[in-house]
């Protein structure tokens, strides 16, 4: 009998033994993740794939029935022929939208898998290499024209270059990275994220989802295929993106967002116009991509700012 009750303590002394260093353990790791979190050398990652333990749960269900409801409201007195939006909760993982895996016209969209492509294949020293300036025959879309033009057949560094494609979007840096950058690396770019292969000397498969252009954004938040310091280096690019008519527009000018446009216009007089990014509102940062097609810039326009619009008020009054 003294046996078997010595058993029942030594087993009750290991069970709370156990359950002490369970705690322990997950509030010093908690600890651990909440410092490497706010690590203050970056501003625009968070390469933590763990949830927050803190997380309050948030139900899209009101905000999404709001904008879909829109969305097919729109359509429906042709204000737009049709859109599509994808949400992300950059922390929690959450996701919701509309039309998600519907195909629209990228153009434009290739210069962001182009820099990640670049970026995964040269070393930060190269950033300074000087190439001259080549425009070609290209499909890149050009919408607005850039503050400071890349010229052809002159020199720049590799860095001004990437700063003028994702900032002002311009053509020629497109094509002479394009032209540095040989096209197969950015096809394994593309096959890395599942994606269809591109040719970039037609319009074939030149076409995209706003699930899967998000995809771009998302890696780039977690630095789960560039280095931690090379993510913040595009995504810090793509906040100083010239163009604010977008998602942008009916946001507090003083939240950070990086994001990256596209227009598309087609012989047919459509014009496809989108915009994507990550947007950094305070403690529950989240991605953002919405795609219309139409051929009224004006109408297209307004609907992703009141879609942005939407979002950002829901999570806000959360």
């Amino acid at each position: 009998m003294k046996n078997l009750f010595a058993w029942i303590l030594a087993f009750n002394a290991l069970f709370l033994w156990i359950c002490w260093y369970a705690v322990y353990s997950f509030t010093q790791s908690s600890s651990i993740n909440e410092i490497h979190e706010f690590d203050s050398r970056f501003t625009f990652i968070n390469p933590l794939l763990e949830c927050n333990p803190k997380y309050e749960y948030y139900n899209p269900w009101n905000v999404k029935k709001e904008i879909d409801t829109y969305i097919k409201s729109s359509i429906k007195s042709e204000k737009i022929e049709d859109a599509a939006y994808y949400v992300r909760l950059l922390k929690n993982g959450s996701t919701f939208g509309y039309n998600q895996d519907a195909k629209f016209i990228s153009a434009s969209l290739v210069k962001l898998p182009l820099a990640i492509s670049l970026m995964r294949q040269i070393t930060p020293s190269e950033l300074n290499t000087e190439i001259i300036g080549r425009m070609t025959q290209s499909q890149f879309d050009q919408y607005d024209k850039p503050i400071d033009n890349i010229q052809s057949w002159k020199s720049y560094s590799i860095n001004e270059l990437l700063s003028e494609m994702l900032i002002n979007s311009d053509n020629t840096a497109a094509t002479t990275l394009l032209d540095y950058l040989n096209t197969n690396k950015i096809i394994q770019t593309y096959d890395m994220f599942g994606l269809w292969l591109v040719d970039f000397n037609t319009d074939k498969n030149l076409n995209m989802s706003v699930k899967s252009y998000a995809s771009f954004f998302r890696v780039l938040y977690n630095s789960s295929y560039l280095s931690r310091e090379d993510s913040e280096y595009l995504l810090k690019l793509l906040s100083q993106s010239t163009f604010t008519s977008g998602i942008r527009a009916m946001l507090p000018k003083d939240l950070l967002i990086s994001n990256k446009f596209w227009v598309r216009n087609l012989p047919s007089w459509e014009r496809h116009i989108h915009d994507c990014g990550n947007i950094y509102y305070e403690d529950e940062p989240y991605l953002l991509c919405v795609m219309t097609k139409w051929n009224n810039e004006k109408n297209q326009l307004e609907v992703i700012q009141n879609i942005s619009k939407m979002v950002y008020v829901d999570l806000a009054s959360k």
